[in-house]
């Protein structure tokens, strides 16, 4: 895999770590990110970029693998989406299992659950937990790894309650070079019925030889953590779960729950973050019980249903208070010989909109000299970091990342909020921040190595006070990809020096290969620019950048009108410094430093005068893509400070934009076209024969060439290609009619030759051979069909085309 850009999925909980093991661990590798995207986990790795100056940047994350479901949807597959994934490596003893290296659980907008498994060898093999359900989608999951019996327990959570799969997996066969296994789905209870869940989580205390399972709802308001035990099981029987109560307190949705990384012999403490702004703490302290309470091994008592007149919406509901004294037991579980006794710990009161998760920093003991540090996430658009005082209260320490962009701009420009934060498990060096939009914003802790690797007398004379001053969490370049579906792509036309795409997340995106520091002849590519952030879905996007007037762009959206866009001196010297491409600094184009988005509009103006308010300060963009400090773009840049101006507005279609093509596109390099010969082709949504008019352009001059609409589309015109020597441009679309149009000495085109159902279904593409003989067609359709065309010149100088072949892909 070269490249593989794609935003993480915009939901909470799609983010997971494989931790490395043996060998790895020793040489210093990080932990594998995963994170989703549609129906696809991204298996993320490190590398470092080196600029052309031989400076060597920040590490930079990029997707090294992808797994790809083999699970289908429903028929447009729209709901086949991942809404949530769990590492069951993360849930790991020490031990580590002797049938896989690593499993991944997820769950399906549709009701799909399915695990992901990686063997001894390395390949990952997907089994299917539960089927498709269009009513029920997954809102949660968590899995547990019970080594000693073979058995995987997956807890789910949907907006009708939460249910437990019971699985056995073993290793079926084993070869020198893949491993295959034995799943089946044993048991499946419901563990509650009626009531939305938000959150679940599993724990395992072998210690006690008990699993907790716990499960947030998602009520209006009054919302409980239901608590339910289970003893290991044993051979040839199920995991009885008994329930043990609810914890009470929160007052809105539960939304995350996680565990401390604390020793046996430490009481673990459970945090919970709600929509209502609040994280609790709470403290599972664990006795040996002296009246030997013993529990009935029938059939597991499930989550009791909520009675109506909790959910009561009258004046004389009460709230939710702590009525209890401080440090009073809030439940009590009885298992076996052993009571725990749960108390609310600390009650952290900062963030100002709902908490969307939290987890406890591993590290935070040798690094902020702390016992516990707990990070948060929330759709306030922060991440704090919390630690307790010496007083007991807790606080937040730090907070990380600037919230950037433009202030009531649209995803692409402004950071909405955090759905989730991780922290990288192996060293703890590195924090993922997920972005509403998808972005995934990456921090490297400054400073700490003095603490990790340091004399151990060291580690406890700082204060935390006095560490604080000293660490930084530095932000560095993130994971970026469209967050919806791509609708055009092109490359650069001059030289090919990097991919414009387009997109339903109206974007359009600029990606250039950048040079490794670990493997050099294996590139990584960047998004080292947005062109274009608009408020309408971007449907195409097409190069016009030639000799003499490179780096400009024409794009279409749900719109009338095309627009032209040129590349910044910003743009170009990133460009410059990242993947060597020498940029022309005494051309005839007059470039401006930046553009900005104005506050009512949707085209990028040059000047700042007209640009929005920005919530990022001036100097950190001009910092961060000066010409002294050269560096990768960081997501705010990406969204404010590498925008293109728009310099043309090209009018003249009566519908909503769906394809554009320029001549320079079907050229090759020994081919170059001045800037008087360049023609840009566009269509629009149509259902008559005006609408679907062709019409070409001259984009440097902004004005129309001609308008193609005799003997033409009835329909829209979804696919244009021009020949290598723009003498003929082809064009079809949903009415299934292929034409070619030909260039007369005047230069103005003709339709040549026409025929009607070309394919039996819609034709999406069409394009021409671009070496040899430029005359040879092809076109594909949503018939399963490609077909050859070979165009020839009869003897009275018209146009004339014979299909060569047809066949379907095989997949």
């Amino acid at each position: 895999l070269l490249h593989h850009g794609a935003a993480a999925n915009s939901q909470r909980g799609v983010l997971a770590w494989i931790p490395t093991t043996g060998e790895d661990t020793e040489q210093g590798d990080l932990s594998t990110l995963v994170y989703a995207s549609h129906s696809v986990l991204n298996l993320t790795t490190t590398d470092k970029v080196t600029m052309m100056n031989g400076e060597a940047q920040e590490p930079v994350w990029h997707v090294k693998e992808t797994l790809c479901t083999q699970t289908t949807g429903n028929d447009d597959g729209s709901r086949h989406v991942i809404t949530c994934l769990a590492s069951v490596t993360e849930t790991l003893s020490e031990n580590e299992s002797t049938i896989f290296t690593a499993a991944l659980v997820s769950g399906f907008a549709d009701g799909t659950v399915t695990v992901w498994v990686k063997s001894n060898h390395g390949t990952w093999s997907e089994m299917t937990i539960k089927e498709i359900d269009s009513d029920l989608a997954i809102t949660c999951v968590d899995a547990l790894w019970v080594e000693s019996q073979g058995t995987l327990l997956v807890l789910v959570g949907t907006s009708a309650g939460a249910t437990l799969f019971e699985c056995e997996l073993k290793l079926q066969t084993v070869s020198s070079s893949e491993a295959t296994f034995d799943f089946s789905v044993t048991r499946t209870t419901a563990l509650l019925s009626d009531m939305a869940v938000g959150s679940v989580r599993f724990r395992l205390d072998p210690s006690m030889e008990q699993i907790l399972a716990l499960i947030g709802t998602a009520a209006p308001r009054h919302n409980k953590i239901h608590v339910l035990h289970a003893s290991e099981k044993k051979e040839g029987q199920n995991y009885h779960f008994h329930y043990s109560g609810s914890l009470i307190g929160h007052e809105d949705w539960i939304t995350c729950m996680t565990w401390t990384h604390g020793s046996s012999t430490e009481a673990p403490v459970l945090a919970t973050g709600s929509q209502d702004a609040r994280i609790r703490l709470w403290k599972f302290t664990t006795t040996t019980n002296d009246f030997g309470f013993e529990e009935t091994p029938e059939e597991p008592e499930l989550v009791p249903n909520q009675d109506d007149e909790e959910l009561s919406d009258g004046d004389d509901d009460v709230l939710y208070e702590e009525e209890e004294e401080e440090g009073e037991s809030r439940l009590d579980i009885r298992h076996n010989k052993y009571l725990t006794r749960v108390t609310l710990e600390a009650l952290l009161v900062g963030h100002e909109e709902g908490i969307t998760s939290v987890c406890w920093y591993k590290y935070s003991k040798p690094v902020y000299n702390q016992e516990h540090l707990l990070v948060s996430s929330s759709m306030d658009r922060s991440i704090l970091l919390w630690t307790p005082g010496q007083d007991g209260i807790w606080s937040p320490l730090t907070r990380v990342g600037a919230a950037g962009g433009i202030l009531g701009g649209s995803v692409g420009s402004s950071l909405l909020g955090y759905l989730s934060v991780a922290l990288e498990p192996t060293k703890g060096l590195s924090m993922i921040g997920h972005a509403y939009g998808g972005a995934l914003h990456v921090w490297n802790l400054s400073g700490a190595d003095q603490y990790l690797e340091g004399p151990e007398q060291q580690q406890h004379d700082v204060e935390t006070d006095d560490r604080v001053l000293s660490l930084y969490w530095k932000a560095t370049p993130c994971i970026t990809g469209h967050f919806s579906g791509v609708s055009d792509l092109c490359w650069e036309t001059s030289a090919g020096q990097y991919l414009l795409t387009a997109s339903d997340d109206q974007t359009c995106r600029l990606w250039a290969p950048a040079k490794s520091l670990i493997d050099d002849k294996r590139p990584i590519w960047l998004e080292l620019a947005r062109p274009q952030v608009h408020g309408y879905n971007i449907a195409a996007v097409t190069s016009v950048s030639c000799e003499e007037h490179p780096h400009f762009l024409v794009s279409g959206a749900d719109e009338k009108e095309l627009r032209g866009f040129d590349a910044t001196q910003m743009s170009l010297r990133i460009l410059e410094a990242v993947s060597g491409s020498r940029w022309a600094k005494g051309d005839a184009v007059e470039r401006v430093e930046r553009a900005y988005i104005p506050s009512l509009g949707l085209s990028n103006k040059a000047s700042a005068a007209d640009g929005a308010e920005e919530d990022t300060p001036d100097e950190i963009s001009a910092n961060t893509m000066s010409k002294a400090t050269m560096k990768l773009p960081l997501e705010r840049d990406l969204g404010v400070a590498s925008l293109w101006p728009e310099v043309q507005k090209l009018f003249g279609h009566k519908t909503e934009l769906y394809c554009v093509k320029s001549t320079l596109e079907a050229q090759s390099a020994k081919t170059p076209s001045s800037a008087a010969e360049v023609l840009v082709a566009s269509s629009c949504k149509a259902r008559d024969a005006e609408a679907a008019a062709i019409r070409l352009w001259r984009a440097y001059e902004g004005k129309c060439h001609q308008v193609l609409s005799e003997g033409g589309h009835k329909s829209t015109v979804a696919t244009l290609a021009f020949s290598p020597d723009a003498c003929l441009l082809a064009s079809s679309g949903k009415d299934r009619r292929l034409c070619i149009w030909k260039r007369q000495e005047d230069g103005q085109y003709s339709l040549a030759w026409a025929k009607d159902s070309a394919h039996k279904r819609i034709i999406w593409s069409v394009d021409f051979l671009p070496w040899g003989d430029n005359r040879i067609l092809a076109s594909g359709s949503r018939d399963g069909t490609v077909k050859i065309w070979a165009v020839v010149t009869s003897e009275d100088g018209g146009e004339d085309a014979s299909l060569l072949c047809s066949f379907s892909p095989a997949f």
